[in-house]
């Protein structure tokens, strides 16, 4: 049997970004230039995440609705449910699985898993709820309480743990070792901050603002490179490794902030002597060349089902 790969198209590196009116969503290159990418699509600009194939996603609080955007531009809705009371926080886990967190003042939040076949269930329940992020390192989700200020980690069968507590946790995201970094947004004048809480809990400041400047801090998200970027008032910031900021793109009122990675789809084409088949899969994490032409994937398995 012969096996031959090739790609045959690849979706850019891009950031996107959601914005008022209607929870729009821009999409900004990697030199910091910004587009508009989608007008309108929701109620209220949102929170954002990316599954690995590169399709944004966005919830429709009014509608209880995950609205799906393809890198095409391309509005669906992803999965709507009844159960859903202000859904939020999203965030995908290895498998595929969506994970929606209900916001709520005062109550207790619900904390919804979303299968690949679309069923909704609830996984866990906790005080506040709004901000999301899933650790693939720990296989952990953590989750905010804006008002309580309490960082949760929830476990693989939905047990809830208190890590820690933030002013006002607005957006969590995750680096590739398993350290969580949580925005602490400036709510009622104080000064916006960024935590950085290591797998085994330990807490410091990676970045604060030192003072309150009438700007708030919205949106946080990696890039494949493992630089951290996050909405601050009109701009986005951009982070180094030590915490020190500049800025990487201004005058766009972000709200949500999320980046999909490089995503190649490939040809696989297998040949025996009495059959010819032709399967399309798509590769994330793929390492880029010098070469545009040349490419690797480490870890990659193909699953093949024989004619």
């Amino acid at each position: 049997m012969l096996c031959s790969l090739q790609a045959s198209h690849a979706v850019a590196s891009t950031f996107y970004y959601s914005y008022e009116p209607g929870g729009s969503i821009g999409k900004i290159s990697t030199n910091g230039i910004a587009t508009p990418f989608v007008s309108s699509p929701s109620d209220i600009a949102n929170a954002l995440t990316v599954d690995s194939s590169g399709n944004i996603y966005q919830a429709n609080q009014e509608t209880k609705t995950v609205i799906k955007v393809t890198p095409g531009g391309g509005v669906s809705d992803y999965v709507t449910s009844a159960s859903f009371s202000n859904p939020s926080g999203l965030a995908f886990d290895t498998q595929g699985n969506l994970y929606v967190s209900d916001y709520a003042w005062v109550n207790q939040a619900s904390l919804w898993k979303v299968t690949t076949n679309g069923t909704v269930s609830l996984f866990a329940t906790f005080s506040g709820g709004g901000a999301l992020t899933y650790n693939k390192v720990t296989g952990d989700l953590y989750a905010g309480n804006y008002i309580g200020g309490n960082v949760y980690k929830i476990d693989s069968d939905g047990t809830v743990t208190d890590v820690t507590k933030v002013q006002s946790p607005n957006a969590l995201t995750t680096d590739a070792n398993g350290n969580v970094f949580v925005t602490s947004q400036g709510y009622n004048d104080t000064t916006p901050y960024i935590t950085k809480i290591t797998p085994d809990g330990q807490t410091s400041i990676f970045w604060t603002a030192g003072a309150f400047e009438g700007k708030y801090l919205n949106a946080v998200t990696f890039a494949e490179d493992g630089i951290l970027y996050a909405t601050y008032g009109q701009d986005i910031l951009q982070f180094s490794p030590e915490g020190t900021a500049t800025t990487f793109a201004s005058g766009l009122g972000a709200i949500g902030l999320t980046y999909a990675a490089t995503v190649y789809e490939v040809t696989l084409t297998l040949k025996s002597s009495s059959n010819l088949t032709t399967w399309t899969p798509v590769l994330t994490n793929i390492v880029e060349t010098q070469n545009p032409q040349e490419f690797y994937k480490n870890d990659i398995s193909v699953r093949i089902k024989a004619p």
